[in-house]
């Protein structure tokens, strides 16, 4: 009883200072009351490193003297590496390059720029046939294999990321990047889509396909993973928005505290869903403790994050806060912890005291009904965190199965242009087990934990 009526007068203050404070401060600490954090203190990773990347048509890309400049650039700058990836060079090259003569000259520019052009076209419309190239290509190789099952894993990692800036080349390192994050999506789509999946593992059945899973393992790895994890595709967010404006909930499944694209773009019905893990702050912002916990004695009701104009003056204000029991986790440094579950509700109110939505935070485990399919919801996830919901649980997945889930399932990806479907997770989690206890490279994601 003491508790229903402490939370109950908390509630009254809160409602008061909806109306009684109107306008948030700037940027000023010593502005800010006690129980007050700006919004830069707890978001303030996210406006540093995230960006939100448009897509981009790889046929569009224009392979002209600029290009073939960069191009150069990255043969000269890593000819060491490049010697020990000669197959590439003449797969990339038409055949107009090798291991004696790495110079492009006038004459073998045009030629190299043609079949850029068309691996570049490919991997844009039909990326089978860009794999069709490579298992044509001197790659498809056993001894190459062996070779590479002999070599560090980072070697391999290495030359297969410079391979892929090669073929979008660009003297702005970041427009480069730009690029890998489309071929990143056109692979991740040929990889697990239902329409190339049977394509793409078929080459499990023959090792001297390995070097090309290697490549296209790498190539998704790295760009929706290594650097795209803390980026989003502009499609993604589009699509939240126009849920949002239709009235639907964004389920954000292990979202930890990246929540400031959502602010910005007044999306303010948000509830998140992440067991916040202490060795993962690392993939959080600094102020994801205060967003899901409180030490004081009510247990921070009342408390405000104040959001500048580029969040819209808004306020979050924390109203709500429920304890639960307790649930084990096995961390990455291989420690046993537990945690309190917990729900904590912050309301959003405008510059005028108008209720505009909640931010609701579970920290717990995800579990399968959590992904029951509701048309009043919309889910979405990180590619990286995507792939342990699909992954069974004796290689590190989270104990849910795609084959349990409505066959109507859809979940946006933070990284990608499309939505994903049930089948999408059913191929990720076969191809996952051949990666594993086959190919034995990379993981398709970091550690869940």
């Amino acid at each position: 009883m003491k508790h229903v009526l402490l939370l109950l007068a908390a509630l009254l203050a809160t409602s008061n200072s909806y109306a009684t404070q109107a306008k948030p401060p700037t940027r000023t600490d010593s502005m800010l009351k006690p129980h007050q954090k700006h919004y830069l203190d707890v978001f303030g990773r996210w406006l540093k490193d995230q960006r939100i990347l448009s897509d981009v048509p790889l046929s569009d890309i224009p392979v002209d003297d600029s290009f073939i400049s960069a191009f150069k650039e990255h043969l000269f700058r890593n000819a060491t590496i490049l010697s020990n990836y000669q197959e590439f060079i003449e797969f990339i090259s038409a055949g107009n390059l090798s291991g004696d003569n790495c110079m492009v000259t006038k004459r073998i520019a045009s030629p190299i720029s043609i079949a850029i052009t068309s691996l570049l076209s490919d991997l844009d419309h039909a990326p089978e046939n860009f794999v069709d190239q490579l298992r044509m290509s001197a790659l498809n190789s056993p001894q190459i294999n062996i070779q590479e099952e002999k070599n560090s894993i980072t070697d391999t990692i290495t030359k297969h990321q410079l391979a892929l800036r090669m073929l979008v080349s660009h003297k702005d390192p970041l427009v480069e990047n730009k690029r890998l994050f489309s071929v990143g999506n056109r692979l991740v789509d040929y990889c697990f889509r239902s329409s190339t999946f049977h394509h793409y593992v078929d080459l499990y059945k023959d090792k001297k396909n390995y070097p090309i899973l290697r490549f296209l393992n790498t190539a998704v790895w790295s760009t929706l993973v290594g650097e795209g994890w803390r980026h989003w595709h502009e499609d993604a967010l589009l699509a939240l928005q126009a849920a949002a404006d239709s009235g639907k909930e964004i389920v954000y499944i292990a979202g930890g505290a990246d929540l400031y694209q959502f602010l910005r773009l007044g999306i303010y019905n948000v509830t998140v869903l992440d067991p916040f893990y202490p060795t993962q702050d690392r993939y959080y912002s600094p102020g994801w403790d205060y967003l899901v916990s409180s030490n004081a004695k009510n247990k921070g009701i009342g408390d405000e994050i104040i959001c500048g104009a580029e969040c819209n003056n808004v306020r979050l204000i924390r109203s709500q806060t429920q304890e639960a029991d307790y649930f084990y986790a096995k961390l990455s440094n291989e420690k046993i912890v537990k945690i309190r579950k917990n729900e904590t509700r912050w309301d959003i109110v405008s510059e005028d005291g108008n209720l505009l939505g909640r931010f609701i935070f579970k920290r717990r485990p995800v579990e399968q009904e959590d992904l029951a399919s509701d048309p009043k919801k919309v889910f979405v996830m990180s590619y990286d965190e995507m792939v342990y919901i699909a992954q069974p649980e004796i290689i590190e997945g989270w104990g849910t199965d795609p084959s349990k889930l409505d066959n109507d399932f859809s979940m946006i990806i933070k990284q990608f242009r499309n939505p994903i479907d049930k089948s999408f997770l059913q191929n990720i989690r076969i191809a996952a087990m051949l990666n594993i206890y086959e190919l034995r490279f990379i993981k398709f994601a970091s550690d869940p934990t």
